[in-house]
């Protein structure tokens, strides 16, 4: 099973938060955060079938050519049975985040790719991958999800709540992971 958790140990915001939360309730949190989560699993799905792509870091590399003359096609889509695409879940809303997973046994070796089985890196998330301690939203992804969430905000609100700015502010690599501060240079 791929699972993809972010945790953010810095808080800033949560203050500010708190007053929208409760004017949203339980069940309108319940709903955005299942909007979000419907949101970026059509991200990830968007990236498969296609050799570029919105929500794409990098083009991937070719296919072997055994690989491309056995299929018929040399564009690298991830989507010759759709399994994998179509293996994206989320759990039920718990707390503050929502869970989105696959169970499918070839998500990990696609997305960092295996030496072993011969399988280049193909990223099918729409997430920049850093170091192990470091990797963030690709700024397409991370913008359309604050999209998302700003409509659903106001509708929840009943139009009380103004749109959150789609001009987001992002912190470099170097800095370290904004949800855990700075990191050592090496």
């Amino acid at each position: 099973m791929l699972s993809i958790n972010i945790r953010k140990t810095q808080d800033s915001v949560t203050s500010q938060l708190q007053g929208i939360l409760r004017a949203i309730g339980l069940q309108g949190r319940k709903r955005l955060l299942i909007g979000a989560g419907n949101e970026f699993i059509s991200q990830i799905k968007s990236n498969f079938g296609q050799p570029g792509g919105k929500y794409k870091e990098t083009t991937w590399p070719p296919l072997s050519k055994a690989y491309a003359k056995r299929v018929g096609s040399s564009t690298p889509t991830l989507k010759r049975t759709g399994a994998l695409q179509n293996s994206f879940q989320m759990n039920s809303p718990r707390a503050n985040y929502i869970e989105v997973f696959t169970k499918n046994k070839y998500a990990a070796a696609h997305l960092f790719g295996s030496k072993k089985q011969g399988i280049p890196k193909r990223n099918f998330m729409p997430i920049q991958f850093y170091q192990p301690t470091y990797s963030r939203l690709l700024m397409s992804a991370e913008k359309d999800l604050v999209i998302e969430i700003s409509k659903r905000m106001n509708i929840l609100s009943g139009g009380a709540l103004p749109r959150l700015s789609s001009a987001i502010n992002r912190s470099l690599p170097s800095y370290g992971n904004p949800f855990s501060g700075p990191q050592a240079s090496n």
